[in-house]
């Protein structure tokens, strides 16, 4: 008995084997390439969002859940974004006038930079920085 590979498909040229490992070629540059364009972000990243600051209490849109478990944790401003939905916004001890600006800034649009962090399963961000969204 001797071995033969297998007929190739139709619509495929080629050996198998060579296809198979032009297909897998393809499939490795498509992976690199949506690492690529994947950010990294390391534990302990500032980043940035931008949403309308609410405040928690008596909030009655599509997140009022998450207000209300945020206010039960003692939180009481959240920006709320586009794509990450209500994050529940804290104090850094290092930049307490930016948490300031969050308080002016209630009901309107905002970019908020911070560290995210997790409280009772919550998204939180710590705000290191604030400003008027334009």
């Amino acid at each position: 008995m001797r071995f033969r590979p297998p007929p190739a498909e139709p619509g495929r040229t080629g050996t198998p084997v060579a296809q198979d490992t032009a297909d897998l070629e393809r499939l490795g540059g498509a992976l690199l390439s949506a690492l690529n364009e994947t950010p990294i972000v390391l534990a302990g990243s500032e980043l940035t969002w931008v949403g309308r600051i609410v405040r928690l209490t008596g909030y009655d849109g599509p997140e009022a859940a998450t207000a209300r478990a945020g206010v039960a944790l003692g939180h009481t401003l959240g920006l709320l974004t586009e794509f990450d939905g209500l994050l529940l916004l804290t104090r850094d001890a290092e930049n307490p006038d930016d948490y300031a600006m969050v308080e002016r800034l209630a009901g309107r649009r905002a970019e908020v930079f911070g560290l995210r962090a997790d409280d009772a399963g919550l998204a939180v961000v710590q705000v290191t920085l604030c400003r008027e969204a334009i």
